[in-house]
């Protein structure tokens, strides 16, 4: 018998309305500040191609084998680091290798209200609470995480840049954060010569020195910025330098 039903565009667990189940792997929003509803959401905004690393794709192992295997209420995961490393994504690829529903949850939610819904129903879920550090009081999410009260199962995905920012009462507790991944941009580094070989470009080690020596922030989005505009600018000027080509970007040097 289907939890849910589907009211209009919203789906809240079932008091009464047609019948209606989460379908797995697709994306719902959570929102509604006292009386938490659920409403379709489309597809993630993805690259067209994505650079996973071999640390990417073991940490998304470990994570979706631990979850299938407990008997936990919930499994947190933090995405930590600097911005533009790749956390948004990895916390999508995780949440879309799942197989789960997947909730993002608004900042606008209440917490008890919030609380109160996930124990209405019993399917697991997989929640995304993006730029935590930034629209969430994360003191707030305690009794969620150390499951107080039975809620339905759920893998907890945390995006977040600062986590000076976050309550010490997450740190070194596996139970409320289990695994925590931190990003920074030189994480990137190893994409640096495929991205180059996939444009063409010449003077390949040159590129690779300037990339990791010279862009303060080398993060996947700034370096193929850079690499495409070199390559244009090099179309009409064939001895234009890396330094000429990164002028106008809104890329920082070191």
């Amino acid at each position: 018998m289907s939890q849910f039903v589907k009211v209009g565009n919203a789906i809240v667990p079932k008091p009464k309305g047609f019948d209606y189940d989460l379908i797995l792997g697709k994306i719902y929003d959570l929102n509604d500040y006292y009386a938490p509803r659920l409403k379709e959401n489309g597809d993630f905004n993805l690259p067209e191609k994505i650079y996973e690393s071999e640390k990417d794709k073991r940490f998304k192992n470990i994570v979706l084998n631990h979850f299938k295997n407990t008997s936990q209420q919930t499994t947190g995961v933090l995405l930590a680091g600097e911005k533009g490393t790749g956390k948004s994504i990895q916390a999508k690829l995780i949440a879309k290798a799942s197989g789960l529903p997947i909730i993002n949850v608004s900042q606008e939610i209440q917490r008890n209200a919030m609380i109160e819904f996930f124990k209405n129903f019993d399917e697991p879920v997989c929640l995304i609470f993006d730029e935590f550090d930034k629209y969430f009081n994360s003191e707030d999410l305690l009794c969620l995480l150390d499951g107080i009260e039975k809620t339905t199962k759920m893998l907890i995905i945390f995006t977040c840049n600062d986590t000076d920012k976050l309550s010490e009462y997450l740190k070194d507790r596996c139970s409320r954060i289990r695994y925590i991944r931190k990003f920074t941009s030189k994480d990137n580094a190893s994409f640096i010569p495929e991205l180059i070989d996939e444009l063409g470009l010449e003077n390949k080690e040159d590129l690779i020195t300037f990339c990791e020596n010279s862009i303060k922030y080398p993060t996947i989005d700034n370096v193929k910025a850079f690499l495409t505009e070199y390559k244009s600018l090099k179309e009409e000027k064939n001895d234009i330098t890396p330094t000429e080509a990164v002028e106008f970007l809104n890329i920082t040097l070191v």
